[in-house]
């Protein structure tokens, strides 16, 4: 396991406290849910469930965040720098957001090179796949691109946020691509992409077939299946569905 993924699983795993107004009952929070995973890494990228109104995806949240970001020599190098931030006498009492968007202007005053259009996401207020919420502010210094990165772990979404990171982005902007995957058989490998988070647009690689022509017929068994006749099909107990190039092969969904 690598160092950023150390640090992402721990994040992921952060209890950020059990107050009622949280409305997580006993052990719904997300917190309490990733206490029970042995391993994110060992999970799938994503999740593809077909019903009669259409496709509910998801991208790993872990996963996601280990293909962004990276924990390098830099990140840990700004990381401390924040930690000193937030311990300064007078922010001791300044929530976590409030200091994350102050970080880039305290940066700036100790001669650091900010570039203009830094901001603050979260993924909650945008069209999103993500299996859980995160909240960052994206910043660009000495002409690099860095992420002071929240985890949503609670329950209600307007609480329950991780202790700040900062890690390094891998590419310029790619932390925003959390409404982006890629469906495909895992036989036939057809590939279709989603770049909304909503819409799955079909390219040469899928022959050009257009879920959206397609009417949803649930099965119980695979010798159900007809070939080509403009139907996808769904299997009735576990909402996966078929292929609707090779018929054989079922729909899967990851980030790239």
């Amino acid at each position: 396991m690598t160092k950023t993924e150390r640090i992402i699983t721990k994040m992921m795993k952060e209890c950020t406290g059990v107050h009622f107004l949280d409305s997580g009952g006993y052990e719904d929070r997300n917190w309490q849910i990733n206490q029970k995973v042995k391993s994110f890494k060992q999970q799938p990228e994503g999740i593809l469930k077909w019903y009669e109104f259409g496709p509910e995806i998801q991208i790993n949240t872990f996963h996601f965040l280990v293909d962004k970001l990276v924990f390098d020599l830099s990140a840990e190098k700004f990381d401390k720098m924040f930690n000193n931030f937030v311990n300064k006498k007078g922010n001791k009492d300044v929530n976590y957001l409030e200091t994350m968007e102050q970080f880039p202007v305290y940066l700036q005053e100790l001669g650091y090179d900010i570039q203009e259009g830094w901001g603050t996401c979260n993924s909650y207020n945008c069209k999103s796949l993500l299996s859980q919420t995160i909240q960052f502010v994206h910043m660009n210094i000495n002409r690099e691109n860095y992420i002071v990165l929240q985890i949503h772990n609670g329950y209600d979404v307007r609480g329950g946020y991780t202790k700040p990171r900062v890690f390094t982005e891998y590419e310029e902007d790619g932390i925003f691509d959390f409404n982006k995957a890629t469906v495909y058989c895992n036989n036939c490998h057809a590939i279709w992409y989603i770049e909304d988070a909503c819409n799955i647009k079909p390219n040469e690689d899928s022959y050009k077939i257009d879920f959206k022509d397609l009417i949803v017929e649930e099965i119980e068994d695979i010798n159900q299946v007809k070939i080509k006749n403009n139907k996808l099909y769904v299997n009735k107990n576990t909402a996966t569905a078929y292929c609707p190039v090779c018929n054989i092969g079922f729909l899967k969904v990851s980030l790239h």
